[in-house]
């Protein structure tokens, strides 16, 4: 029975080279290939396939198997006749520059054709499109499942966000997956609404990026959840928030970073959607006092909201 694999195509942006790391770290697995921009993760299924393609620094990933010497042109013929049947047109993407593998593409498109004498080749807009790359010492084939979200491979350093429970402060930490960051969010409680808000948001960044990269402060102190906050980041120094231009420009600490401050309403609405989060909206008004506050912190490689909320119920 032949070996099952991701192969999943990295952006380029970012820390590329933790990208083993970064997928290891999302699904649990230790065998991760790395040749360049192209990542094979070893005895994985199609769900492993669909959890890296939502990592920051991936443009898509496919499903298929590794394969060693000339077996790779029957093998590849083999899975590509369980899906082409129903289709008019496919393709063969070589995922790395190398003479070799353009022999063995045009050796595997022919023997599809031969095969099926009434499918074309389709380059640009193929009905199926299905991924070659090298694999250590073998190959790997498959077909492209899903598309990536983009963004920057995640380093090492993690950013700080304010959160509300809201829509934009809740898209700015995706962004800052996005961009590359490990995220902090840190939330002053205010309701149980809020609460599950922001614990939603936890557990959906620890599954859409490397979960080690994701923590979660929850404030509870005396006063308005402002004045906590302020306080906190007189203690802890500077992070984003989600002020942007079409709500309140007053920050309520000098210590408050807003970077997308110039971003339309319809961008954050489309981040959210992507997240599957509801639009929850909540705005922090202006703070300067500082209080007492306690501070409950959470993360690691797994995270569950329901453990937060009942960890807060109990403190």
């Amino acid at each position: 029975m032949k070996e099952r694999a991701v192969i999943a195509f990295l952006t380029g942006r970012g820390s590329t080279e933790r990208a083993s790391e970064r997928i290891r770290n999302s699904v649990g697995k230790r065998d991760v290939l790395q040749m360049g921009k192209v990542a094979v993760l070893r005895n994985s299924s199609a769900i492993d396939a669909y959890r890296i393609s939502k990592l920051p620094g991936i443009m898509w990933t496919a499903y298929g198997f590794i394969s060693k010497g000339e077996s790779i042109i029957r093998d590849a013929v083999d899975l590509a006749s369980n899906f082409i049947r129903k289709k008019r047109s496919f393709s063969v993407i070589v995922a790395e520059d190398n003479p070799e593998f353009s022999d063995i593409k045009m050796s595997i498109e022919g023997s599809i054709l031969s095969k099926f004498q009434k499918k074309k080749i389709n380059e640009k807009k193929p009905d199926l499109t299905f991924i070659l790359s090298g694999a250590g010492k073998g190959y790997a084939f498959g077909l492209k499942l899903y598309e990536g979200v983009g963004g920057s491979m995640q380093g090492e350093e993690i950013v700080t966000c304010i959160v509300s429970g809201g829509m934009h402060s809740s898209v700015v930490a995706w962004l800052s997956c996005l961009s590359g960051k490990g995220v902090r969010i840190v939330h002053s409680l205010a309701s149980t609404h809020s609460l599950y808000s922001v614990a939603r948001l936890y557990e959906r960044l620890s599954a859409m990026s490397d979960p080690t990269l994701v923590e979660l402060r929850v404030l509870k102190g005396e006063g308005r959840e402002e004045d906590v906050l302020y306080s906190w980041l007189e203690d802890n120094g500077p992070a984003f928030s989600g002020n942007h231009v079409e709500c309140s420009s007053k920050l309520f600490s000098e210590k408050v970073i807003a970077p997308a401050y110039i971003l339309p309403e319809e961008v954050f609405a489309k981040y959210l959607r992507e997240m599957r989060l509801p639009n929850f909206e909540r705005r922090v008004g202006e703070g300067g006092r500082y209080v007492k506050y306690k501070e409950l912190s959470f993360g690691g490689r797994s995270a569950n909201m329901h453990e937060v909320i009942d960890s807060l119920s109990s403190s």
